[in-house]
């Protein structure tokens, strides 16, 4: 390739597709990870693919002029001839848009306030624990604002009293759940956390066969209860077993219907229930079956309320996640498959299609946080497959030059997410009310999947860091700066000393103390461990060896001021303070930080891994 074809190339690379199109100037490489200025102006998705070809659009009006004609006249026909035989549902395939029905003709209210007098006057007691009726209106109106829009499966026409009495185990769920981050009632979650255990180990021994108790089950999923250990997280087992009792309850088989509340709260609540499988089996590195994700069907809500609109278009985009990272685990050793994926990854992103309305910034996360997890997959199952002989006629620079590509495309994806993270906080320090302490840390409150993805993007980047030590510069951004940003985040959120944000944060430090020291090995991971996640195998069990090589099994910050400099940021504090708290309570639980949940990341086997390593394709 000549000198001024190469300048052209890196000069396309570096600019979005967008502007490629219409042939214009882009400064996608000066403002990345944020979209570049014709993208931001007109509100539109500001992708970089070195692999993008332009459409042609001369005389494109008139071809689809054309192509419409003959739509409608086919139309035409087939309306002379009778209306034609409706094909099955399950020979379309799942899809968001095929059938609409109201879910929203009636006046939405949430247990009805109005109601709270039929609460009795004395508190409402969980073994020894009381909660006084004021309070209770406060727990639910804070779910109902910051929770619920995340999982809107519930009956809420009923008033608290009703929902006391015909289901103790959702009524506490919901209150367990809203005051663990509640700005002034977080106390009850602690005086109340032994109590509700107790009743929900009651209910798990017996036969489930109510809806409100697979909904409690669901929204546990969803957010789970604190746990000193993330090995200790059932959400899992929660999955399977809500699955089985909302298949034995004909959940998977109810089709929502505009005249039926009942038939609409089951196919929501079966909705959810896919999701949680999707979002916990990735993460759990096991598969979801098939069954279960075509299992929605393909009837969609016209739905009246916004945020059950992108409910039901983030559980979509888990199902496609689900379904494509099938596919990648059965990909052949020779076959050229970074296009497909990068296919993939495109259809994610056109998920929004037609629903930009119904979005957000946190839907855009969900996207990124899929193609985070498809190119990370890729990557796994790519240097899994470099050790089989193959027939592939593919040289061995090409495939470096693929994986090099899925490396830097997974890097800028990871770069975005954290950028919206970002964005999200900044919006919220923008507009919060100085009277209204929750809306000052939302993210707060979203489910935990939210969390393990910002965890997977800045492992992710810092790992890359590692690999690319000598060349950092030929990164699309500062992957110090990225890094920073989560650590941040992790620190605002965190409320307790060995809370998730600050087990996770934690994490960080004592991996740049060791970066800073110059002792920093990164122990190779299982190959056989979870596909797709097995980088962030390699960050925590270094994170743990760096930990049990302390004597004392305690941190030594950086500084004696109770702050921590971190590379390309400023000074943030390092809360919680750790120095105070006794040895045998910080030593284990910060080495057992671990991700996904519920499985052992310990392992001694050998996974080659190495930047340098031409063969396996990554520099």
């Amino acid at each position: 390739m000549s000198s001024a074809g190469e300048r052209q190339q890196k000069r396309n690379q570096k600019a979005c597709t967008t502007c490629r199109q219409v042939k214009l100037r882009c400064d996608s490489h000066e403002r990345f990870p944020a979209p570049c200025t014709r993208c931001l102006k007109k509100n539109i998705q500001c992708r970089i693919d070195p692999d993008f070809k332009r459409t042609r659009t001369r005389n494109r009006l008139d071809e689809v002029t054309n192509q419409l004609n003959a739509i409608q006249k086919t139309l035409a026909d087939q309306s002379q001839r009778g209306p034609a035989s409706v094909p099955d549902s399950s020979t379309l395939g799942p899809s968001l848009a095929v059938e609409t029905t109201n879910f929203n003709e009636v006046d939405h209210t949430f247990y009805q306030y109005s109601n709270i007098d039929d609460l009795p006057d004395s508190p409402l007691i969980l073994n020894l624990a009381s909660l006084e009726a004021d309070h209770v209106k406060s727990l639910f109106s804070h779910f109902e604002k910051y929770y619920y829009r995340h999982c809107p499966i519930l009956d809420t026409s009923m008033s608290f009293s009703s929902l006391h009495q015909s289901s103790p185990i959702l009524f506490w769920t919901i209150i367990i759940i809203s005051s663990r981050w509640h700005p002034t009632l977080h106390v009850q979650y602690n005086l109340f956390l032994e109590p509700y255990r107790h009743l929900l180990g009651q209910m798990l021994v017996n036969q489930i066969f109510f809806l409100e108790t697979i909904q409690a089950l669901t929204l546990l999923s969803f957010w789970p209860l604190a746990v000193p250990r993330q090995v200790e997280d059932p959400s899992w087992n929660y999955c399977g077993l809500i699955t089985n009792a909302a298949r034995k309850l004909g959940l998977d088989k109810a089709r929502p219907s505009s005249s039926d509340s009942t038939s609409v709260t089951k196919h929501k609540t079966w909705v959810a229930i896919v999701q949680a499988n999707c979002s916990h089996g990735w993460t759990s590195g096991v598969t979801v079956s098939a069954e279960l994700l075509s299992s929605v069907g393909s009837t969609s809500p016209n739905c009246a309320a916004t945020a059950e609109m992108e409910f039901f278009l983030k559980a979509e985009i888990l199902r496609k996640l689900a379904r494509y990272s099938s596919m990648i685990i059965n990909f052949k050793a020779d076959m050229d498959s970074l296009p497909f994926v990068q296919g993939l990854c495109t259809d994610l992103e056109n998920s929004k299609d037609g629903y930009e309305e119904y979005c957000s910034m946190e839907t855009d996360i969900v996207i990124l946080g899929a193609q985070l997890c498809i190119y990370a997959l890729h990557i796994d199952q790519e240097r899994r497959m470099s050790s089989v002989p193959t027939s592939s006629r593919t040289s061995l620079k090409d495939k470096f030059t693929a994986r090099r590509d899925c490396i830097n495309l997974a890097y800028m994806t990871a770069a975005k997410l954290v950028h919206h993270f970002s964005e999200m906080v900044g919006n919220n320090v923008g507009s919060v009310n100085e009277h209204d302490q929750a809306s000052m840390t939302l993210q707060r409150y979203l489910p935990k999947h939210y969390f393990g993805l910002l965890l997977l993007s800045m492992v992710f980047i810092y790992r890359t860091k590692l690999l690319q030590a000598s060349s950092t510069k030929s990164l699309p951004s500062n992957p110090e700066a990225h890094v920073s940003q989560v650590y941040q985040l992790l620190i605002s959120w965190s409320r307790e000393p060995l809370d998730e944000p600050a087990r996770a944060a934690r994490v960080i430090r004592v991996m740049l103390g060791a970066e800073t020291q110059g002792q920093l090995k990164i122990q190779d991971s299982n190959g056989e461990g979870r596909p797709g996640i097995s980088f962030l195998d390699e960050i925590i069990n270094t994170a743990r060896e760096i930990r049990q090589r302390e004597e004392t099994g305690v941190e030594v910050l950086p500084s004696e001021s109770g702050n921590v400099t971190l590379p390309g940021s400023e000074t943030y504090p390092t809360m919680p303070d750790f120095q105070s708290l006794p040895l045998e309570s910080i030593h284990d639980p910060s080495l057992e930080w671990s991700f996904p949940w519920g499985l052992d990341l310990l392992s001694t086997e050998q996974y080659n891994f190495d930047i340098n390593n031409f063969y396996n394709g990554f520099s």
